[in-house]
């Protein structure tokens, strides 16, 4: 069982972090300590939601995101039904907004939801290629257009504090190499940096301002040619974590290693905070773990993927050939994931010993403070609101989803 701190080991903890100048101007690297002091789990539970035999807008067809506003409550956003239900402190259901349809507030295949400071709910629908902005009572505003044809499904995004309707990036390479060409800088993937962007929805299309540039892997690091000749990434290249301050600025992580940048509202690299953890060289062993575990994602969804287009037997054994083909890249980035709260919080999901295991989640403080860590088996939220509050989305075996809020 893991140990769990009491007050004064964690002061004598945080005694432990010492600082270093960094090489910008103002810049700190801060050194955390290296020996984890374990956290417990206690999230006081103030309801949950999602049931088969209950009331009928909790019977979730697939909950595809959830957010909190500044009030505490909390939308949902069930992506199969195509509709968005608010509820409120102690789990009662306050409105709904959103439809299937092609009108205007009506949802063709929407996939992430977010509430700006002043109320408004942004809504991201693939096909429709923009942003569903309703105002605080769910009546529709406008259509935020992605420019061009570049209709694509972020990892994540984060709504920016301030004012007006903003927007970051945040997970795989592929959402956030888009954000680049949409910025304008150069195409997708084509040299070793990669920008921390902003996308600024105050008009009917979607505007993008670059905040930082973050590091890439090289060309040769994260690309290989498939049997049929075309490139593609290799699976597990470092992603560009990127998670939104409370002040303006941005933590993100952009390396292999135990490394997050702290940035004030201008983009500017105030400091660095690091944790004395390397990457896990690509052992075979583990490649072959990941390629198991990526051929059994794609057999598990295969049947959904059959009843939705008719698809031959030979374009099957294709694509499972191709699944067998990936390769990876040549080692295990020691962060996998990065949150961050409106108290200004960061979260930092660890990797395992394989590429398919979880590894405890870090807190620390903008300022350099490391607060603990939870064990590897604690979920991370999926939305975290104010006063502490927490979302958390559970499936059981049987596929029923619930969002269980926590404090």
């Amino acid at each position: 069982m893991p140990r769990t701190t009491s007050g004064i080991e964690t002061i004598l903890a945080l005694l432990v972090c010492f600082m270093i100048p960094g090489p910008g101007s103002g810049q700190q690297v801060i050194a955390l300590p290296s020996e984890d002091i374990w956290l417990e789990p206690d999230f006081e539970e103030l309801y949950r939601v999602g049931s088969f035999d209950g009331p009928e807008w909790q019977q979730f067809g697939m909950i595809a995101s959830v957010a909190f506003d500044a009030a505490g409550t909390l939308h949902i956003l069930d992506g199969q039904a195509a509709r968005a239900f608010v509820v409120s402190l102690d789990g009662e259901l306050v409105r709904e907004y959103g439809r299937p349809g092609e009108g205007p507030g009506e949802f063709e295949e929407a996939g992430w939801i977010g509430v700006a400071e002043r109320g408004q709910a942004i809504v991201f629908d693939f096909q429709r290629n923009g942003f569903h902005i309703f105002d605080s009572k769910g009546e529709i505003e406008r259509l935020v257009r992605l420019p061009g044809d570049y209709s694509f499904m972020p990892a994540q995004l984060d709504v920016h504090p301030g004012g007006g309707i903003t927007l970051v990036p945040n997970g795989a390479v592929g959402a956030v190499s888009l954000a680049a060409a949409l910025a304008g800088n150069h195409p997708a993937n084509a040299k070793a940096t990669r920008p921390v962007v902003r996308l600024v929805l105050d008009g009917d299309v979607v505007r993008t301002d670059t905040l930082a540039q973050a590091w890439m892997p090289s060309l040769e690091q994260r690309r290989f040619r498939m049997p049929s000749g075309l490139y593609r990434e290799r699976r597990l290249t470092p992603p560009l974590l990127v998670g939104t301050l409370a002040g303006g600025g941005v933590a993100f992580s952009d390396t292999s290693a135990y490394r997050i940048r702290i940035t004030d509202p201008e983009g500017a690299i105030e400091r660095v905070l690091r944790r004395q953890f390397a990457p896990k060289p690509m052992t075979d062993r583990m490649r072959e773990v990941a390629r198991q575990h990526d051929i059994e994602v794609f057999e598990r969804e295969l049947p959904t993927l059959r009843n939705a287009i008719n698809i031959s037997d030979r374009f099957v054994a294709r694509m499972r050939a191709r699944e067998e083909s990936f390769e990876y890249y040549h080692e295990l980035s020691v962060i996998r994931d990065l949150q961050t709260s409106p108290e200004g919080t960061i979260w930092i999901r660890r990797s395992g010993d394989d590429p398919t295991a979880e590894g405890p989640i870090d807190v620390l403080t903008p300022d350099g403070r490391y607060l603990g860590s939870y064990p590897s088996d604690t979920l991370m939220p999926a939305a975290f609101g104010p006063n502490g509050l927490l979302a958390f989305i559970e499936t059981d075996e049987l596929g029923l989803q619930t969002v269980v809020v926590a404090r």
